[in-house]
C-alpha cells in the first residue's frame, strides 16, 4: 500500500500514531512487515523511518509539502497494525 499525503504550499507534513502500533517484529531490517516513511513524494527520496515490531513509533516531520509512505506485509502472521493521522503545519521557516 501507497499514500502520498501533500499539504498545500508552504505547508509541511506531521505524522502521529494513535492508540496503537504492533506490527510483526523482525531482526533483520524489518523485513516481513514495514512501515517506511520518506520525507518527499517519491520512493528515491530520504528515508525517515523503516518501522516494524511494538515500539511505539514518535511523531514524524516532511521538510516540505510532501511525504511518502509505504507498507509491506508478507501476509504471513497478522498483528493489529496502526493508527497514523496527519496534519498540516507551517513550514520551519514561518514559525519565526
Amino acid at each position: 500500500m501507497l499514500w502520498f499525503p501533500a499539504a498545500p504550499p508552504g505547508k509541511r507534513i506531521k505524522l502521529e500514531f494513535r492508540d496503537h502500533f504492533i506490527l510483526e517484529e523482525s531482526s533483520n531490517n524489518c523485513e516481513y512487515d514495514v512501515l517506511e516513511i520518506r520525507d518527499g513524494r517519491y520512493g528515491y527520496d530520504k528515508v525517515l523511518a523503516r518501522l516494524c515490531g511494538q515500539n511505539f513509533p514518535h511523531e514524524y516531520y516532511s521538510s516540505d509539502r510532501y511525504m511518502w509512505l509505504s507498507f509491506k506485509s508478507d501476509e504471513s502472521i497478522e498483528y493489529t497494525g496502526f493508527r497514523a493521522v496527519y496534519k498540516w503545519e507551517p513550514q520551519l521557516g514561518e514559525l519565526m
